[in-house]
């Protein structure tokens, strides 16, 4: 299965787990979404926070076309009362795609708010990955990232 793994990382955590999913795939391709504008430092840090409620679209460099591909995984950090981060938000609302799997490393690990967007946006992913830092952190996700790969693998 043809697969790509895209996401944007503000701290490095979601692409230590982009990296890792990226692994498990024979072949998978590994794209990371960059923003026109940063998001690092305190200022960025206020800025996601600010502008995430509103699901403002940014501008972003991605090259890969999600259609080549029969899986696309992304993923990336949850800002503000647990919404989709703008530069993964633009991502998804400028592609169409097959099948989708959705994987986030935030504080609290909840995707409950970011399901809800992704549905808005017509995404049903075929299985999600939800950790939190305090996994991250402790070093203690390591099975699920084996059960997440295995149920897609399942997948034709």
């Amino acid at each position: 299965m043809k697969t790509l793994v895209v996401y944007y990382s503000r701290s490095g955590n979601n692409k230590k787990i982009a990296d890792e999913l990226a692994s498990s795939f024979p072949k998978a391709d590994l794209e990371r979404i960059v923003p026109e504008k940063d998001y690092h430092g305190m200022m960025g840090w206020l800025k996601a926070g600010y502008s995430a409620p509103k699901f403002k679209r940014v501008k972003i460099n991605a090259s890969r076309n999600p259609l080549d591909y029969n899986l696309v995984i992304f993923g990336g950090p949850l800002w503000a009362w647990g919404n989709l981060n703008n530069p993964l938000l633009s991502y998804l609302s400028n592609y169409k795609f097959k099948k989708t799997a959705f994987f986030s490393v935030s504080g609290s690990g909840n995707i409950s708010q970011a399901m809800k967007q992704l549905q808005e946006l017509g995404i049903n992913p075929i299985a999600t990955l939800a950790l939190s830092d305090r996994e991250l952190r402790e070093n203690a996700y390591k099975s699920k990232i084996t059960d997440f790969c295995s149920s897609l693998k399942k997948i034709k």
